[in-house]
């Protein structure tokens, strides 16, 4: 957990610094005077090595980061300037497709797209779309993993389409189907969006609930569990997957739980209370067992690498469809076909980061990249403190001849981190009622 936590520290600060680093290059190109570049706000935690020419600070709070130049800056014609505040999003972008190319360089396993069951009446049912097809295209794009399927299907968010897919059935029979869309929009937090479209993803079945393994000493091994029992019943209620008695257990920390197990041809009656455990402010229980291991068909996966140069030209062809799809959601929030309740804030970015740290080097440098991508685009929103309320100031300064006083600024600035305030503690609440904390 904490090895984590301090590789998704040092990859943020990297992403900001590249960032940083194109404003200050750019800044360097057009002989401004730069002051000093900071990594993060709040107090410095020490001075970083990596420009000569100016002092490079780290601090304490990785939400950001500044290039602070010489008061004649202003003095600069209004297009350099302008130069300088898109190299920093522009930057964002080159460093997103960078760790792109690398993902495809070393290789990542991705999870074939096959449809496990589909809704009966939905959207997905009426097409003609079955359980065990395999979906090659959306709409002319191929799609090797449920990612990309995800990624087509979103583009389409918000508005009335008809949806071309090419799937490959269980029997090996070519087909092409066509989703008709009225309106569609996605407020319900419960419903994923694949669901709203009839579509559930295949996933291996969870094992039987049956003990494998127990830590010594921890809450199972001390109520009784053996290895070899299987779970019949949990508080009365019948045990058939690993996945379900895992969900029970996870669920009741602190809580007394009947257990009934079958050993051998005898069945026993435990008591346990699963002991707390947290993970980032989750509560969760935990009783210190584990049962088989959920296993995937080498058919359900595929491990796609490609050559350095190939690799680079998907890497940036990915970058430029991730940009699109996040332009189209934040067009969608605007307009409301998507609910802020499905934004997440810095809690469930540190959750994500731990999750895809998990997975492995690939998926957690593509989490870095998609970071990155969201930085350098969010930054060209015309909001004060922002990259973009840097162009909207200069825009009115273009049209006016003169430039916006500071004192307005400043006020726009103030008036923007109240609102920055308001929409992350929204944010805070979004992650906390996730985490089931509220």
């Amino acid at each position: 957990m904490y090895l984590g936590l301090l590789f998704f520290y040092l990859g943020l600060n990297i992403l900001i610094w590249a960032h940083e680093a194109g404003h200050y290059a750019m800044g360097r190109l057009f002989k401004m005077p730069v002051q000093s570049i900071s990594i993060g706000f709040g107090k410095p935690i020490c001075q970083l090595p990596w420009f000569q020419a100016v002092p490079c600070f780290l601090r304490w709070i990785p939400i950001g980061g500044y290039t602070q130049f010489e008061d004649q800056y202003h003095t600069f014609a209004i297009y350099k300037r302008v130069f300088v505040i898109l190299a920093g999003p522009f930057a964002s972008l080159i460093f997103a497709a960078l760790l792109y190319s690398i993902t495809l360089t070393l290789g990542i396993e991705q999870i074939i797209p096959r449809v496990g069951s589909v809704v009966p009446h939905s959207i997905a049912a009426q097409a003609g779309i079955q359980s065990g097809d395999r979906i090659l295209e959306v709409d002319g794009v191929q799609t090797q993993s449920w990612q990309a399927v995800k990624v087509e299907l979103l583009l389409k968010l918000g508005k009335p389409a008809i949806i071309s897919m090419k799937v490959l059935s269980s029997t090996q029979q070519h087909s092409e189907h066509r989703l008709r869309i009225k309106v569609w929009v996605h407020q319900d937090q419960q419903v994923g969006f694949l669901e709203r479209l009839g579509f559930v993803m295949w996933e291996p079945p969870s094992p039987d609930p049956v003990v494998t393994a127990l830590k010594s000493g921890d809450v199972a091994e001390t109520a009784g569990l053996k290895v070899g029992d299987r779970i019949l019943k949990v508080n009365a209620q019948s045990i058939e997957t690993l996945d379900q008695f895992y969900r029970l257990i996870r669920a009741h920390p602190q809580k007394s739980l009947k257990v009934l197990v079958k050993r051998k041809n005898q069945q026993k009656i435990l008591h346990l209370i699963p002991r707390t455990r947290w993970q980032f402010l989750r509560r969760y229980g935990f009783i210190g067992m584990s049962g088989p291991k959920v296993l995937w068909p080498a058919s359900s996966k595929h491990w796609h690498q490609l050559p350095v140069w190939q690799a680079i030209q998907a890497g940036c062809a990915q970058t430029m469809r991730y940009s699109q799809l996040v332009v189209h959601i934040l067009g969608q929030l605007l307009v409301g076909n998507i609910s802020l309740k499905h934004l997440g804030g810095p809690m469930m970015i540190v959750l994500a980061a731990q999750d895809f740290f998990r997975q492995g080097v690939s998926q957690f440098l593509g989490f870095i990249a998609l970071l990155s991508l969201h930085v350098g685009l969010l930054n060209l929103l015309p909001f004060p403190g922002l990259d973009g309320g840097h162009l909207l100031f200069y825009s009115i300064e273009a049209l006016q001849r003169r430039a916006v006083s500071m004192r307005v600024q400043l006020l726009c600035v103030r008036l923007m981190l109240i609102l920055g305030c308001i929409l992350l503690v929204h944010l805070i609440v979004n992650d906390l009622s996730r985490i089931r904390i509220i």
